[in-house]
């Protein structure tokens, strides 16, 4: 073929696959994904071992944990994810995502690679249910700058690489509206499809009934609407809705069943909470805040125009887009305050909106010249003005978090397998149990007497002593850098008199001195023997060690006997002194 024959093969070749009206539109799009696609790629597969707390660390390190737990002892759908720090199992979403990742860790791949390879995976097979939606119901033209902004869009590649169930549920939620759709289109289809589309769409909905309920909702109105048109037909989509029926009583069931198990271990979940009081619908400050994470996030700005484009140039297509501006607005409206507090609830609404802004683009590359040049202006200026604010929107990406693991593996180092340990005011810090792989309770004003810890983590002095009231014997673990209170001899720990700080109420050796309630003692224990004991009078609240040495106060609750070791990591010189506080008296 000759040169212009090649020319011409490309151009039909492309223009039938792609749906390109002509080669302006052609050459733009082509322009864009040269300079878009790769960095979108680079971006998602860089430093895949990073540890995974980035962004929403508390989430995705209980998405981890579940997944150490499977990989370590088995798949259980009664499985472990703690909430609010609390040790016992904690069932809520169905764990595929956690079984999935677990497994492929049994080929050698850690759990920071594997997780973000198994949600790569979901999240590259959504983005082509995405495009086949937007092809089959937006037109060809629409669905390629569907699936070009799909992949560009900044919260797409953040979220894409993360420990998160969300994309793995939006690629089952997407494939249940795919293959309903399609079999439901022209009022006949496959019975044996229809059994897939209902298995997917149960997965989905038990993996995140808030990915689920709104698109069934409108499947479940446009087969009734289908019915109404083709009575003929009544058999096949009485069928469909009754597939439709049994996914909401089979997930309905899942829910109340881990509703259940979750009441089991004490725990009350306040669903009032997911869905927020009237005031806060008609708060203009979180509105705000919701459309910062739309406009801004995910459309980055130069998307808001074909997405506006979209809304009001939609033409004959306009039922499909009034379908995905529900599925954007009701789960907003119904469940607002986890759509305000979390932003990875918005993943679930990201193909709708973006198959919005793929249309409005294909309807402004249909415009006139002058029209086509304003708009590309304005999204050229939009592209120009955000594009150098990447490097802040792809900051975690590139943050080594590994900085961030010295409290779990100085945890590790001082514990056991064996030990259960609370940590007071951990909220939300969810990686310390990960990555020290031990039993950590988090949230200081939760009981935890009957969880019998063995280690104790408080942040400021004495502030929650009296935790370690039923405890007769008390020992400081560590150094300086950092330490931690134990109760019981086991573990790592080797409980040796001569080595370790601590108080007792049981005399383990004979008093070497007594110390008068309201003095302060000054001793050096460097160079003797055996270590020191002191008797302590009664009366005081707390005992406080000060190392002069290392310049560091020791807080002890309050017991019969002081132990001061003969050779120590604190120094050589020590302050004793009885504290009469009552307001911490144990």
């Amino acid at each position: 073929m000759t040169g212009n024959q090649n020319k011409v093969f490309v151009w039909n070749w492309l223009g039938r696959w792609f749906g390109f009206p002509d080669k302006f539109s052609a050459h733009l799009w082509i322009g864009l994904a040269v300079l878009i696609l790769p960095l979108s790629f680079y971006l998602r597969f860089h430093f895949l071992s990073n540890p995974v707390i980035e962004p929403h660390p508390w989430r995705q390190s209980q998405t981890a944990l579940s997944i150490y737990y499977f990989f370590k002892s088995g798949i259980s759908l009664d499985y472990r994810s703690p909430l609010s720090g609390k040790l016992w199992n904690y069932v809520h979403e169905f764990p595929l995502y956690q079984a999935v990742v677990a497994s492929v860790m049994r080929t050698g791949l850690t759990l920071e690679i594997a997780s973000r390879l198994v949600t790569l995976f979901f999240f590259f097979g959504g983005a082509l249910l995405v495009f086949l939606l937007a092809r089959d119901y937006l037109g060809k033209h629409a669905a390629t700058w569907t699936a070009l902004f799909y992949l560009a869009s900044p919260f797409n590649v953040i979220f894409s690489r993360v420990c998160l169930i969300d994309f793995p549920t939006l690629f089952f939620m997407l494939l249940f509206v795919w293959l309903y759709l399609k079999i439901t289109k022209n009022s006949v289809g496959s019975v044996w499809l229809l059994m897939l589309a209902t298995l997917s769409g149960l997965i989905a909905g038990a993996m995140k009934v808030t990915v689920w309920y709104v698109p069934i909702g409108l499947l479940f109105l446009y087969t009734l609407v289908k019915l109404k048109q083709s009575p003929q037909q009544r058999g096949f989509l009485s069928l469909c809705l009754a597939s439709l029926l049994f996914q909401l009583i089979v997930v309905a069931s899942w829910v109340f069943w881990a509703n259940k198990m979750r009441g089991c271990t004490g725990i009350v979940v306040q669903t009032g909470w997911f869905f927020g009081g009237f005031a806060e619908r008609l708060n203009v400050w979180k509105w705000k805040e919701i459309g910062t994470y739309i406009f801004r996030n995910i459309l980055h700005d130069w998307m808001v125009l074909p997405f506006l484009a979209g809304i009001f140039l939609a033409g004959e297509r306009k039922g499909w887009i009034g379908a995905a501006v529900a599925i954007i607005v009701l789960p907003i409206m119904v469940m607002f305050n986890i759509h305000w507090k979390h932003d990875y609830y918005l993943i679930a609404l990201v193909p709708y909106i973006i198959a919005i802004a793929g249309l409005g683009m294909s309807r402004l590359l249909e415009m006139s010249l002058r029209t086509k040049a304003l708009w590309l202006g304005m999204m050229i200026a939009l592209f120009s003005y955000r594009f150098p604010k990447l490097s802040a929107v792809y900051g975690p990406i590139f943050h080594d978090y590994r900085t961030a693991l010295n409290e779990p593996w100085a945890v590790r180092e001082l514990s056991s397998e064996k030990d259960v340990i609370y940590m007071d005011g951990r909220d939300g810090r969810l990686e310390i149990p990960l990555y020290s792989q031990r039993l950590v309770a988090t949230f200081p004003e939760q009981t935890v007497n009957h969880l019998n810890p063995s280690l104790f983590k408080f942040d400021e002095g004495f502030e929650r002593m009296e935790l370690l009231a039923p405890y007769p014997t008390v020992w400081i673990v560590g150094d300086a850098s950092y330490y931690m209170y134990r109760t019981q001899p086991t573990g790592p720990f080797n409980f040796n008199i001569q080595k370790q700080m601590g108080v007792s109420d049981l005399q383990i050796q004979a008093p070497a001195g007594r110390i008068a309630f309201g003095q302060s003692l000054r001793t050096r224990v460097c160079g003797q023997k055996t270590s020191k004991t002191y008797q302590l009078e009664q009366g005081a609240g707390l005992v406080g060690v000060y190392s002069i040495s290392k310049a560091t106060w020791l807080i002890f609750p309050k017991r019969s006997y002081l132990y001061l070791p003969s050779h120590s990591e604190w120094g050589c010189d020590f302050e004793v002194s009885l504290i009469r506080d009552t307001r911490h008296a144990l």
